[in-house]
């Protein structure tokens, strides 16, 4: 009867000992699987810093393209206005007598 009692104690036992073990085989997987999704993360972080300067320099090229054409429009007019302006007075002749002579 004890040896009866002593095989089914270490059956049990080697039944629990199976089972500690399959555990600990899918703790250790799903550690790894952790790690895994970090260095995901990790990866994902680093595209983003990779990535930000650039879309800040299209940004500010695109902003810098925005004053070119809005400084090509003001001069675009000044030139305009400069032109109407010189060709009022622009053909009249010279004042013949000298500011001295008065």
């Amino acid at each position: 009867m004890q040896i009866f009692r002593l095989r089914c104690l270490l059956l049990v036992l080697l039944a629990l000992l199976l089972l500690g073990v399959y555990l600990l085989e899918q703790l250790v997987y799903l550690c790894l699987d952790i790690v895994y999704i970090l260095l995901h993360v990790v990866h994902l972080l680093l595209q983003i810093v990779r990535f930000v300067p650039q879309i800040f320099l299209s940004g500010f090229h695109l902003l810098l393209v925005i004053v070119y054409l809005l400084l090509e429009i003001l001069l675009a007019r000044l030139d305009l206005l400069l032109n109407l302006l010189l060709g009022l007075v622009g053909n009249q002749p010279a004042s013949r007598r000298d500011p001295h002579q008065q």
